[in-house]
């Protein structure tokens, strides 16, 4: 490393240059070094190219060289030895190159067969050697440009992004974004600037105003999205000492620091540096579609495609499938049109044009205070929302032009919001949206294997429209002080009105988003063979109208979290809550039971110990159970043993005989959350468990040395801890929640720590959030009764916290 990038680095730590000034200067220095070899080494008819993001004056900390080495003719062995020697000085002073051989001839001939050489070659300029050479490359370019129709270059180019976003998820909005290959990231910048380079010679931001493609305002815009991703780039190649794309948990923090941004009362500064980030890979996403508007209009007057809309949207017109505002709609005298053109969009199905986006943008302050209260365009908005064919597509249009934050202004706040932890995937925005095209999809019948259950219930509601409204709300006041349930749910009292409801579906979508948490709460956190589980639940029912609505909620609530997050296990725990529910409130018997059992169905010996291992498919986990002689620490031993074998426990009951003998059932998971399946990892299995009951095993050893280690970026969040007392949770048995960082042997060292106060585990959920462990226990004294001592439980709650802290 030369002092000069030494010294370039550290003004980029301490942000004292941009992105753009460190690749600038990294770019003249490598100009510099290559000139210097290439004097000693090549010939003069030689013409040495910088291509790639080299030949841009794009070189990031860690990024690799491209270049060409362009030859007159076809290569002689002294030249290819010329050509090596010089590679082995890069190589040897740590550069990185890909580079390539060839005459113009050979270049014409690999563009004809890979198109990514053509855009690597519109990067091209030349660094040393034949300028002659070089001239005759460019020319031969433009001629082969010329030669090739436009509109199927950009159409090339297009596809290759599409294809390349759907590796991502297609969406900008994941917690994790590659800034190079993600949707609006680098790649989409550049791939804009090579269609533009096509289409008009424009090269820049500057030269497309200078066009009249963009204005001063949007130049300026694009300019100001470039350079801050370049910065984030360096940034990130520095702070990982490596050529890294993917915005990691660890990384985002460090840089958040690097670049200024600072905690504010409801977000953190990592969370206010990512919102900027999703705002400025959108920006990106709307250039290009102004950009690509201006070109197909070109194509529009060279063929004439402009149409009539079909009656049903009168008063627009399509281009090439895409809808637009006519010439003459006058938006200003009847502003509604606004509102009409997204439900024709969600009709049609057409595409948006993207000269209707800038037509929206120069017209969005007409989405002022009379527009949001017009009964026309808040029925018309609910008609999108609960409209059949693409409501979460056409409200994510509306979102990408910025109209849905002016029509409900609480969207504003959480538009490329995250949370900072690895449980949620997606910014509030964008999980909104997916659970609003999840909830169509049920109702749609196109999750019946995935979501059995809400599938079924779905036909049988009687106002759908409020499960829709209360999707909209149930996150929309995240990041901001309070609880964002309750803050929701008063927000919901004002806006359904607006929105058109009357008053029983206004407290209907109120409770539902105060209680959108209530379900998978009850479910995944409390024994619901304790009967006061139940009767907990049923004081906040109400009616099995409102069972339906809250269990239909819930399950599209977590499979929009992420990919996985909605199990079969959570799938069944739902639906056993909501069978026993809608039992109790019929007086029909229930149409499922829960896995625990009434008693021992074997006669065993004194020490004799027996375990059968069944597979649940429904919940994609294993069941465990153990018949054997009660002794104290019975739980906290098997938890060991269980976690020695590798198993991750999800759910635990005990049941203890008259005889002494117990049936502990845990129901079991591999590493990931799968079910286990394998012959010798079920013999594992039992081989730990009779090790573990019959010998004095040091578990704290065992799993120390199975642990997996922590990854750093893992490290990088704060993972809340606390022990909560729910003395309202049970009349028979006193419920301890904790929570904290999850890690290996957990539940063996909580379990423990009850084990030693002389308590007994009666029954246990274990929940895995993301990186956060949430362990429910009920627990009763030696003499089977509640903890009434008060002196006890604070006793039990400070060495439970001070596990959770290790």
């Amino acid at each position: 490393m030369t002092v000069k990038h030494q010294t370039l680095l550290k003004k980029l730590r301490k942000n004292e240059i941009s992105g753009m000034e460190f690749c600038e200067a990294r770019s003249i220095a490598m100009d510099k070094h290559l000139i210097k070899v290439a004097k000693q080494i090549l010939p003069e008819d030689i013409a040495l190219i910088a291509t790639g993001g080299y030949g841009r004056a794009e070189l990031c900390p860690h990024s690799d060289i491209d270049i060409l080495f362009l030859v007159p003719k076809k290569a002689s062995k002294s030249l290819e030895d010329s050509i090596e020697k010089m590679l082995y000085e890069f190589w040897d002073s740590g550069i990185k190159v890909g580079y390539a051989v060839r005459t113009i001839g050979q270049c014409l001939s690999v563009m004809d067969n890979d198109p990514k050489v053509v855009t690597s070659l519109m990067d091209g300029r030349l660094v040393y050697g034949n300028q002659p050479l070089f001239d005759e490359l460019q020319t031969t370019l433009e001629n082969n440009k010329s030669a090739r129709k436009t509109s199927q270059f950009i159409k090339a180019k297009l596809h290759e992004r599409d294809e390349r976003h759907k590796r991502y998820q297609d969406t900008r909005y994941v917690l994790e974004p590659n800034i190079k290959d993600g949707k609006g990231g680098l790649r989409d910048y550049q791939t804009l600037f090579w269609i533009t380079q096509q289409a008009y010679d424009a090269k820049t931001p500057t030269a497309l105003a200078q066009k009249d493609i963009l204005s001063r305002k949007e130049k300026n815009r694009f300019e100001k999205a470039h350079h801050f991703l370049l910065t984030v780039r360096c940034q990130m190649h520095d702070i990982a000492n490596r050529p890294e794309e993917r915005l990691h948990f660890d990384i985002q923090l460090e840089l958040a620091s690097r670049l200024g941004y600072t905690h504010r009362n409801t977000a953190k500064a990592v969370e206010r540096f990512m919102k900027h980030y999703f705002l400025v890979t959108r920006d990106i996403g709307d250039m290009t579609r102004i950009i690509c508007a201006a070109i197909e209009e070109e194509e529009i007057k060279k063929t004439k495609l402009i149409k009539a809309a079909p009656k049903s949207v009168k008063g627009f017109e399509v281009h090439k499938n895409r809808l637009n505002f006519r010439p003459k709609q006058n938006l200003t005298k009847n502003p509604s049109h606004i509102m009409r053109f997204f439900r024709a969009i969600q009709e049609t199905g057409y595409d948006v044009h993207p000269e209707a986006l800038r037509t929206l943008s120069k017209n969005i302050d007409l989405i002022d205070h009379t527009f949001i209260q017009d009964k026309k365009n808040n029925a018309l908005f609910l008609d999108i929302l609960t409209g059949e064919k693409n409501a979460a597509l056409t409200l994510r249009r509306m979102n990408e032009a910025g109209i849905l934050e002016r029509f409900i202004p609480d969207f504003r706040k959480i538009i490329a919001l995250m949370q900072f932890d690895r449980y949620h995937h997606f910014t509030v925005d964008e999980h909104i949206l997916r659970a609003i095209d999840i909830l169509h999809k049920i109702d749609n019948g196109d999750l019946r294997e995935d979501a059995g259950l809400a599938s079924a219930i779905m036909p049988t509601l009687k106002n759908k429209r409020v499960l829709y409204v209360a999707m909209l709300l149930h996150d929309i006041c995240k990041g901001q002080k309070g609880d964002h349930s309750m803050l929701g749910a008063n927000l919901a009292l004002t806006l359904c009105p607006r929105l058109g409801l009357d008053d029983d579906e206004t407290r209907i979508v109120s409770w539902l988003v105060f209680d959108h948490l209530f379900m998978a709460d009850t479910a995944f956190k409390h024994d619901l063979e304790d009967p006061q589980t139940l009767e907990n639940f049923l004081f906040r029912i109400h009616g099995i109208e409102r069972l339906k609505l809250l269990t239909v909620l819930t399950t599209a609530d977590i499979m929009a979290v992420g990919p996985g997050m909605w199990t079969g296990w959570k799938d069944k725990l739902i639906q056993e809550l909501y069978y026993l529910t809608e039992a109790r409130m019929t007086g029909k018997h229930p149409l499922i039971s829960t896995t625990a059992l009434s008693g021992i169905p074997y006669d065993l010996e004194e020490e004799e110990t027996r375990i059968d291992i069944a597979q649940d498919y429904e919940k994609n986990a294993t069941i465990v159970s153990i018949y054997t002689q009660d002794k104290p620490g019975l739980f906290s031993t098997l938890a060991g043993a269980l976690s020695m074998a590798g198993t991750n426990i999800i759910e635990a009951r005990i049941n203890t005989r008259d005889d002494g003998f117990v049936a502990d059932i845990f129901t079991v998971q591999n590493l990931s959350h799968k079910q286990i399946t394998k012959p010798h990892r079920l013999e594992k299995i039992k081989t730990s468990i009779i090790k573990a009951i019959s010998e004095d095993i040091d578990f704290n050893k065992h799993i120390k040395a199975t642990a997996p280690k922590i990854k750093k970026r893992d490290l990088a969040f704060e993972i809340p801890k606390g022990v909560l007392i729910k003395k309202k949770a049970s009349k028979r048995f006193t419920v301890i929640e904790t929570y904290g960082r999850d890690r290996h042997g957990l539940l063996f060292d909580l379990s423990n720590i009850i084990g030693q106060h002389s308590l007994n585990i009666v029954s246990a959920k274990i929940n895995t959030l993301g990186l956060k462990a949430v362990d429910v226990f009920y627990i009763k004294t030696e003499k089977g009764s509640k903890i009434t001592d008060e002196k006890r439980l604070k006793s039990l709650q400070k060495d439970l916290l001070k596990t959770l802290s290790v």
